[in-house]
């Protein structure tokens, strides 16, 4: 009640903020970055800071956060963050662009932010569902208050062009630039043995993960028990390991009893930087598998409860047999099968076709310059 209160009472100081926003004057190159209702240091905006702060010196770039440890990280990187309420609002009002991951909620303590204000929503990912004004199966509040920023967002990256006239039609915004996620710069850029946190995981021979998407209404599991322990025997006798990393806002597996099936759902961590040390993606419907693809490494599609999630979850933008290369399985022990021969199956003349196709069509860019595409595009439209 107390936590509802707090948030009734900031949304009261907005119109003050937008009135504000056209008083105060901007800071050129003041950039503000945040991400996850800035209770995470990932994605895009996390991304495109570390680019800036390396490489762009003449840009005053300021990641926003409300947890201290994170501060702490960034800190510790010599990079420039900010956790006070009150210093926050001050550089919102003063910054030339504000960075965030889907909501305004990323750097700012409000619903929506009317104003003076030059937004670029970074996203997260390439949709298969459909999103924002495109969803049938989304509150219609949240569509009506979300929709108040979506069409004035100053820019919108996307990875190619089909998807950047869907994204136009989600936010129905024309402020969509086939650029490329800069979460994905690493993926070229970035090597195994790079990041310490994952270097346990070359004592496995290989490395399995699986990474759902979120589902707002089905209530079937992947998994049975008699599943997982097969999975669990399978890895054991191979030295290798399977990483369950599910949504943030849905998880439900358990695996505690198990010795090489890890669940590091609640673990802060980097999804791409864990890409470089994944052999095999298992997933369903997330746009993990658009990305993943970049690293020409196999992928299980695992669309267990499709015939559900049409229905009572969210509609797609694609037919999902159709736009995925495969393998596809609906139980586990199709799953298993694919999971013993990946190596043999991916290297087929066929699919390595059917692969490549689907890889180049929603990435058009295949390169670490994703970063930079986004700040040449930002200084051309400011100029």
């Amino acid at each position: 009640m107390k936590m509802y209160l707090t948030q009734l009472l900031l949304q009261t100081l907005m119109p003050f903020i937008t009135l504000a926003s056209f008083i105060v004057p901007k800071r050129k190159r003041l950039y503000v970055y945040g991400s996850t209702k800035q209770l995470k240091y990932s994605g895009n905006p996390k991304a495109l800071f570390e680019y800036a702060s390396i490489n762009k010196p003449e840009i005053v770039s300021i990641f926003f956060t409300a947890d201290r440890q994170i501060e702490k990280n960034i800190k510790a990187k010599n990079h420039s963050v900010e956790i006070n309420f009150f210093k926050k609002i001050w550089l919102l009002l003063r910054a030339e662009i504000l960075f965030i991951e889907s909501t305004v909620s990323d750097i700012s303590p409000f619903y929506i932010l009317l104003g003076n204000f030059k937004i670029v929503n970074l996203w997260h990912g390439t949709p298969l569902k459909k999103i924002e004004a495109d969803s049938k199966h989304l509150n219609k509040l949240y569509k009506f208050i979300t929709s108040f920023n979506n069409k004035r967002y100053f820019l919108i990256p996307a990875c190619d062009s089909e998807t950047a006239t869907l994204l136009k039609s989600a936010f129905q915004n024309t402020n969509v630039l086939v650029t490329g996620y800069p979460r994905n710069d690493i993926l070229f850029n970035g090597k195994r043995g790079d990041i310490p946190t994952f270097n346990y995981l070359f004592g496995y021979d290989k490395v399995f993960l699986y990474a759902p998407t979120f589902r707002d209404n089905s209530g079937l599991v992947p998994f049975t028990e008699s599943g997982l322990a097969k999975i669990e025997e399978y890895c054991k006798s191979n030295n290798y390991l399977f990483l369950v990393k599910e949504h943030p806002n849905k998880q439900q597996i358990d695996v505690e009893r198990y010795i090489n099936i890890k669940n590091i759902s609640k673990e802060d961590i980097d999804v791409q930087e864990l890409m470089l040390y994944t052999d095999v993606l298992i997933s369903d419907y997330s746009s993990l598998v658009f990305e993943f693809s970049l690293l020409m490494k196999p992928i299980i599609f695992y669309p267990f409860d499709i015939e559900t999630y049409l229905s009572s979850d969210r509609e797609m933008y694609h037919e999902y047999a159709d736009v995925f290369p495969g393998p596809f399985c609906k139980n586990e022990l199709g799953l298993l099968e694919l999971m013993e021969n990946p190596d043999v199956w991916f290297k087929e003349s066929v699919y390595s076709v059917a692969f490549t196709k689907f890889r180049n069509r929603f990435n058009h860019f295949q390169d670490d310059q994703s970063s930079r595409r986004i700040f040449n595009s930002i200084a051309n439209i400011l100029n």
